[in-house]
């Protein structure tokens, strides 16, 4: 692997040497291919490890060339590479809504250095998805802190889909934190 193009050690993001390892034993099980398995590996390190390789069986090739390049910055981010993130969000919600928050959280937590970028479209994502992970941890006020900043930065991505997520994210927040009038609110504006 180009260890240019890999994380640098210093990163505090980077799993230990016991992480990395079965990370490569589960890439090396299910690809044959050195140099997608090395594309892997890179997009499953940044994305939180090996929980992410579930997550990225749902790109193409193409998609994860792409993400890659992103991520190393060496490409831009342009519509089709947010098409990849929003396609990334949507399994993560899937896993959500079927096996709960925890399974997704290394993902998403992976894939907040997007927050780089500063694309509004992926922070509200970002906001939307640790605001369920808090209601689901019982922490209200942290989940009502997401909701709102999931807000923020919902009214400058031009995103419909992402206006009812958002709203359908405070709403639960408000419900955790035992506002009623606050979620029946904002569960209006999502529908």
């Amino acid at each position: 692997m180009d260890e240019s193009a890999a994380v640098t050690p210093t990163d505090k993001t980077l799993p230990d040497a016991s992480a990395c390892v079965h990370l490569l034993r589960a890439i090396r099980a299910e690809e044959t291919d050195v140099k997608r398995r090395e594309l892997l590996f890179e997009l499953a390190l940044v994305l939180g490890g090996a929980p992410a390789l579930d997550f990225l069986r749902v790109l193409s090739p193409d998609e994860e060339e792409r993400l890659a390049g992103v991520l190393r910055s060496t490409w831009r981010v342009d519509e089709a590479t947010a098409r990849t993130f929003e396609k990334l969000t949507l399994h993560a919600r899937r896993a959500d809504d079927k096996y709960g928050p925890a399974t997704p959280l290394p993902v998403v937590n992976g894939q907040r250095t997007a927050l780089e970028l500063g694309d509004p479209t992926l922070i509200s994502y970002q906001h939307c998805w640790l605001g369920a992970m808090a209601v689901y941890q019982q922490k209200a006020a942290t989940a009502l802190d997401h909701a709102y900043a999931a807000q923020s930065w919902t009214s400058r991505s031009p995103s419909k889909l992402l206006r009812a997520m958002s709203h359908s994210a405070l709403s639960k927040a408000h419900a955790a934190a035992g506002e009623t009038l606050g979620c029946a609110r904002a569960h209006h504006r999502a529908m």
